[in-house]
């Protein structure tokens, strides 16, 4: 199971839209390290057609991802040296790169790959992949990863939203926000809750910067420094 959650860490930084991602449905994502950079986009190309055949593709701006990680069991040349074997383990992980949870794994185990090259025996694997990504055991996969991110955040949404509010308390305004808005909204009731919270915690940022700046303002003229007075004052929000 090593470097299973090393997608996560990737694709962080993926930007978030305001329309429903989840149905757009989840965006292809591979782990390069044991990938040979020529064959990158023949493993792409397979996990997104994959995707794209259980209509839960082409979409770079959701925050859910299907990523999948290759992990090499086994790799020898024969002993002429006229062929490459590697022996391999493909993941396919289902997560959230908003709230960094993974959801579910599908493991296909001891696949194997023959060829000239390393490259070519690569290929061969990726190739032995498809079958099994375009098979009605991926699309249950899919599915019941769709299920379980809807359960995570039914089951969590109380918690989420209560830690929101904690962080707004200790005036971590920002990270509150964010954190309400991690909610995606394919889970519609607790996601609206998210989106009100959030307006919330904001006109309290708000109000609270700018009890600040007056009395960073009311502490300049007790000083006779009126023009520090008006320039923090200027910096109020109409």
């Amino acid at each position: 199971m090593r470097n299973i959650f090393l997608i996560l860490g990737l694709f962080v930084g993926i930007t978030l839209s305001a329309q429903d991602s989840f149905r757009l449905g989840f965006y292809p994502v591979i782990n390069s390290d044991n990938i040979e950079e020529s064959s990158y986009d023949y493993w792409y190309n397979g996990l997104n057609g994959a995707l794209t055949k259980a209509s839960l593709s082409n979409a770079e701006q959701t925050r859910f991802v299907c990523g999948l990680n290759l992990l090499i069991e086994e790799e020898e040349m024969t002993a002429n040296g006229s062929m490459y074997l590697v022996v391999a383990t493909v993941q396919i992980i289902t997560a959230d790169v908003v709230s960094k949870n993974r959801f579910d794994v599908f493991s296909i185990d001891n696949i194997k790959g023959a060829g000239k090259t390393r490259m070519l025996a690569e290929k061969m694997i990726a190739k032995n992949l498809k079958s099994r990504l375009n098979s009605e055991e991926f699309e249950i996969f899919i599915e019941s990863s769709k299920n379980k991110i809807i359960e995570y955040y039914t089951q969590n949404c109380e918690i989420i939203l209560n830690e929101s509010q904690n962080m707004a308390s200790m005036k971590n305004f920002d990270e509150a926000i964010a954190n309400a808005l991690s909610i995606p909204d394919v889970v519609s009731d607790c996601y609206n809750q998210g989106q009100e919270l959030a307006v919330e915690i904001n006109t309290d940022k708000f109000e609270f910067e700018c009890e600040t700046k007056i009395a960073d303002a009311k502490n300049a003229i007790a000083s006779n420094d009126y023009e520090k007075a008006a320039y923090v004052l200027q910096g109020i929000d109409p």
